[in-house]
């Protein structure tokens, strides 16, 4: 296997020194090609925030951008843009100063070439009628500003996403209008020219050309990236076929993860803390709690008894038992003094916090003969006796798959996909779920934006009357608000 995945990394590093990538060449995500010609080529991408790839880190969706990267030959002045000077003029026409706008060449490309393709390739995007437009000279690379040649591949100008050395904006009022340029729609008749960067004549002057020898270590660093990113691709793949893998959401419905999830994953790193010895017994318990008939014929007994005396003299006796699979009852047993105190104090009706309550709803979710509980439990044993997890011993569990995977479309992915919050959207799918119609359900479970949109609406027109329905729409919004 590290013979195969050497070869395949080698492989990968020659291709990628051979040839590059506008995009990987300047550490940009992979995007989708929209246009080209003898003088630039645009591409459609998804970034983050940092200029990462949302498919490759953890980024809420809200982060996701859309950009269009443009990779043009400089003209012979340097210029990037193509810009006509124009003294720029107020709404009560006194003269800014000097300043551009853009030529026609810049909106007839966009028009007649680029929003097609990108409503076409990326229909989903946020804000379609919003572009933003990253310029770069073409086949030349330029640093960071913040070069350090001293720390080998860690140097920002190697490690770090290249900027972009021009920027252009257009917008449209609908999906069937032009495209025109931002400062347009301001009703303005260009851009100051100290705002706007023409192009390599506008550069900083700590933004330097980049040497040969610098590009070739981007190359080399991002093939090996890309070669581990495919190792652990296959690795979960692989993982996926033998134990049970759980989405985000399920986890988010369960409202709680940590040590749990780690041990549940495989991934719980020893020595057993407290948190770990309390989860330990809240498994053992709520699993004898909820699962009698799964339990094993030589199940052992286990409790506490409580006496309670008062002030007359009276006392009263409390009970708790459990019934512990053989396997589990050494550990049980030396965790459970500190575990139960722990437990007793959280217990209540309303504490969704009780460890005991957080895995009987992990056991509702799944289900007592499921794969999933098993590989909870035994992970929990494995963890509590310095054993490999069942994923990193290969163990295959009968069923595994068929548990795991994405979750179905449902109104909280919708709502999820909005926010943050994720008692806000728990609660908004539950509200719903007894105030929309079936249909209305369905409608904005397809596009939640919709609901944020009619709601805002209508509170922004004060002549809407009391019997429109929205208002009760509203009201699952307010309620969940707080």
């Amino acid at each position: 296997m590290h013979i195969r995945l050497s070869l395949f990394i080698s492989l990968l590093l020659v291709a990628a020194t051979s040839a590059g990538s506008p995009l990987s060449d300047r550490n940009l995500p992979s995007g989708k090609l929209l246009y080209e010609d003898a003088e630039s080529a645009y591409y459609g991408v998804y970034t983050t925030n940092w200029m990462s790839d949302p498919a490759r880190v953890y980024t809420h969706p809200s982060n996701v951008i859309f950009r269009v990267f443009v990779f043009r030959v400089p003209e012979e002045d340097g210029s990037l843009i193509k810009l006509i000077p124009v003294p720029l003029v107020e709404g009560r026409g006194k003269t800014n100063g000097p300043g551009y706008r853009y030529a026609p060449y810049e909106q007839n490309i966009i028009n007649n070439h680029v929003m097609r393709k990108i409503d076409e390739l990326f229909p989903k995007r946020k804000s379609p009628n919003f572009l933003t437009l990253h310029v770069y000279a073409r086949n030349r690379y330029f640093s960071t500003g913040e070069s350090r040649p001293d720390l080998g591949s860690e140097n920002p100008d190697v490690k770090k996403a290249e900027r972009e050395i021009s920027i252009m904006g257009f917008t449209r009022k609908t999906a069937n209008d032009p495209m025109v340029p931002s400062y347009a729609a301001r009703n303005e008749n260009g851009v100051l020219a100290s705002n706007i960067s023409r192009g390599l004549q506008d550069l900083y002057p700590t933004r330097k050309e980049l040497t040969k020898e610098i590009i070739e270590q981007r190359r080399q660093r991002n093939a090996s990236n890309e070669a581990r990113y495919l190792a652990d691709v296959r690795a979960i793949a692989e993982k996926t076929k033998r134990t049970v893998v759980k989405s985000r959401e399920f986890w988010d419905r369960l409202q709680f993860s940590g040590t749990v999830r780690a041990t549940f994953d495989g991934d719980y790193a020893g020595p057993p803390d407290n948190t770990f010895k309390v989860y330990y017994f809240s498994v053992q318990v709520a699993f004898s709690d909820n699962c009698k008939s799964s339990l094993s014929s030589d199940a052992q007994r286990r409790g506490y008894t409580e006496r309670t005396t008062f002030g007359d003299g009276s006392s009263d006796k409390q009970q708790y038992y459990w019934f512990i699979d053989p396997a589990f009852i050494d550990r049980f047993d030396e965790y459970s003094p500190k575990a139960f105190d722990y437990v007793k104090n959280q217990a209540g009706i309303l504490n969704p916090h009780d460890p005991r309550k957080q895995i009987g709803r992990f056991i509702d979710a799944t289900g007592c003969g499921s794969a999933a509980v098993y590989q909870l439990r035994q992970n929990f044993l494995r963890a509590a006796n310095s054993l490999e997890s069942l994923q990193k011993e290969g163990v295959v569990i009968p069923g595994a798959a068929k548990e795991g995977g994405k979750e179905p479309p449902s109104m909280y992915g919708a709502c999820s996909a909005t926010t943050s919050d994720t008692a806000y959207c728990l609660c908004f799918e539950r509200n719903a779920k007894t105030i929309m119609t079936a249909k209305e359900y369905e409608y904005y479970m397809a596009d939640f934006s919709s609901y944020n949109k009619e709601v805002l609406n209508m509170l922004n027109n004060h002549q809407v009357p009391a019997s429109d329905r929205r208002w009760r729409l509203k009201d699952i919004r307010n309620s969940c608000a707080n």
